[in-house]
This record gives structure tokens, sequence and C-alpha cells, in this order.
């Protein structure tokens, strides 16, 4: 009966291990889970460079590069080595500003004429 005994204690220590083991694993897993994905994280859209930017609103990218420096319409973010980034908003208010201050018959804002349907 010693020996049946013995190993039953043998056989608790071993639980209490593996129970301490897998609630200090749960602790570092919801540690590393906060670390991670924070729960006030939240997505950004990514900035786009002048020559995705030109691309998306049917220019050039040197007539883009001419229009800020000039200081018309939005200012793009510059990094110090000189590279030109937009952001979606402006890239919005730059469709307006080139709809309102174009020479050309182009449309930068497409809209519907009162006949068209949807």
């Amino acid at each position: 009966m010693n020996v049946a005994a013995s190993i039953k204690d043998e056989i608790s220590e071993v639980d209490l291990l593996i129970t301490q083991q897998a609630n200090e694993l749960s602790a570092m897993l919801h540690e590393h889970r906060l670390e991670m994905f924070p729960p006030n994280a939240q997505k950004t859209l990514r900035l786009f460079q002048l020559s995705e930017a030109a691309q998306y609103l049917g220019v050039t990218s040197g007539y883009l590069k001419n229009l800020s420096l000039e200081g018309k319409g939005p200012q793009p973010m510059v990094t110090p080595s000189g590279r030109r980034s937009y952001t979606a908003e402006q890239l919005l208010e730059m469709r307006h500003f080139l709809d309102k201050n174009s020479r050309s018959a182009a449309k930068y804002v497409p809209h519907r004429r009162n006949a068209e349907h949807l």
C-alpha cells in the first residue's frame, strides 16, 4: 500500500506542476496577444506616393509636383529626402481642385447628368 500511496503523491505533484505551467503559459500568451493586438488598435490607410497619386488622378507626376511647389491644392507631406506623399483625403481635395481649376474638358470628379439613370 505504501507503493500505491507514493504513486498517487507523484501523480498529484505532476498534475500540480502541469497546472502551474499551463497557467503561466496562458498568462504569457495573454500578454503577447495584448502587445500584438491591443484592444484600441485601429487600421489606417497608407500614404500614396506622388506617382501613385498622379496615376489615380489622371495627371502626370510632374504636373502634380509643380502644383505642390506653387502652393496650389492640398500640400503633400514631404520627407527630408524630398519624397511627396498624399493621404486619401488629400487626393479627394485634389480631385475637386483640379475639377474647378482645369483648363481642359477633363472631369476629375465624375457626376451623373440630370437625365442619366443609375
